[in-house]
């Protein structure tokens, strides 16, 4: 360093990124329909079943990140993860209700 420059601030701490957590739980989401697709090979009542539960584990997920990155100062990170959590079940659990509502179980004759 020169003798007449004077130390800058210390750089800023990155409080992370909101965009992440969102990308990820929504890669995530889908993966899991896949999966749960395969798994029940398409019967629609159970492939709503199977994706309720894979999707209340990644809330969980959600959850539990949320509050490790809250003690790391992460801020940006854990609104990012909270509204992952949001849309995990305004879209997620709401496409589940939804084909469990709208499935024909057939005539009872």
């Amino acid at each position: 360093m020169a003798p007449n420059q004077e130390p800058g601030p210390p750089p800023e701490r990155t409080r992370g990124s909101v965009r992440g957590p969102l990308l990820l739980n929504a890669g995530l989401m889908l993966v899991l329909y896949l999966a749960a697709f395969a798994a029940t090979t398409g019967r629609p009542g159970e492939t709503a079943y199977a994706y309720f539960f894979a999707l209340a584990g990644l809330f969980c997920l959600n959850v539990l990140a949320a509050i490790g990155l809250a003690f790391m100062g992460r801020s940006q990170t854990v609104m990012g993860c909270i509204y992952s959590g949001i849309g995990i079940f305004l879209i997620g659990l709401g496409s589940c209700a939804y084909s469990l509502s709208h499935m024909h179980m057939g005539s009872m004759q």
